[in-house]
């Protein structure tokens, strides 16, 4: 009879959980995707197209929670939280893998957490994040945060394992941002690329790598055993995301080349090549930041 009770609690708190998932979900402007990971679960949460498709992963194990980036603007910050709180499991940390705006600027709903990131991208978040914030309040308002919420910089590079599941960080170097945090879950073949990868969605241009970019899409494409990419922007793919972020980026790179000859607009040679991908609103932002038009 006691047995009986035990599993009949069990049962009664997963039933809870899924009902509160899905009354989360039912109110969200954004969606999750869902990747099993063994007995573990990734749950991929996908921002709508006009907030650039970012993606925050909120990486399930038996007892806690991962959460890797934290969005850009509020409302879907706070979607991601609520998200995250219906699973009923603690968050262990929050993970920021890179300095770019749109994956930190939501650590506001996440203050009562254990934040990190690499010493690097910390000290851009503390330095340059005010600044960051100010030049873009005029244009997006309450849409983003007042002020930085900085990661404690504690992040190394090696192998750790968190809740019964293996992490393997990486630091990559030049590529979509001056530095970046890469992650893989070794026993699950799933490599957390972020920015890195994007899915079907065009990409940042602004930090004007292009080259140093190919060379590290080219080094992940040829890495064993990954079957599942988890994207900076779009949902998950399996490794073909590679190949189609070299196609693009070759493109980007010819675009860029035109538009500093004159136009100062990388976007018609890519809306014309990839004209399936999503968030052209990414590409305004290139332009901004490769040719400095206004904020």
């Amino acid at each position: 009879m006691k047995k009986f009770l035990i599993i009949l609690l069990a049962l009664s708190v997963l039933t809870f959980a899924v009902v509160a998932q899905s009354a989360v979900k039912d109110k969200m402007e954004g969606s999750v995707v869902a990747t099993k990971i063994g007995a573990s679960t990734i749950h991929t949460y996908v921002s709508p197209e006009k907030s650039g498709a970012v993606t925050s992963h909120v990486i399930e194990g038996p007892k806690k929670l991962v959460i890797i980036d934290a969005q850009f603007l509020r409302p879907y910050a706070k979607e991601l939280r609520a998200y995250a709180d219906s699973l009923g499991k603690p968050i262990d940390r929050v993970i920021i893998t890179h300095g770019h705006p749109d994956h930190w600027y939501g650590l506001e709903f996440f203050k009562d957490m254990r934040v990190t990131s690499l010493p690097e991208v910390a000290g851009l978040i503390k330095q340059a994040g005010p600044a960051m914030i100010k030049g873009q309040k005029a244009r997006l308002k309450d849409l983003i945060t007042d002020a930085p919420v900085v990661p404690d910089g504690k992040m190394k590079e090696g192998k750790e394992t968190i809740d019964g599941i293996a992490y393997v960080f990486e630091r990559v170097k030049d590529a979509e941002a001056d530095s970046q945090l890469l992650i893989t879950l070794p026993d699950y073949g799933t490599l957390v690329a972020q920015d890195l990868a994007y899915n079907k969605i065009h990409l940042f241009l602004g930090a004007d790598d292009i080259k140093g970019w190919e060379k590290v899409v080219t080094e992940l494409k040829k890495r064993p055993g990954i079957k599942t990419v988890l994207c900076g922007h779009g949902k998950p793919a399996g490794p073909i995301v590679f190949d189609d972020m070299l196609k693009y980026l070759d493109v980007a790179d010819k675009s860029v080349t035109l538009a500093k000859k004159g136009s100062h607009d990388v976007k018609p040679l890519l809306l014309k090549e990839f004209p399936d991908y999503k968030a052209p609103v990414l590409l305004d932002i290139s332009n901004r930041m490769l040719f400095k038009k206004g904020k």
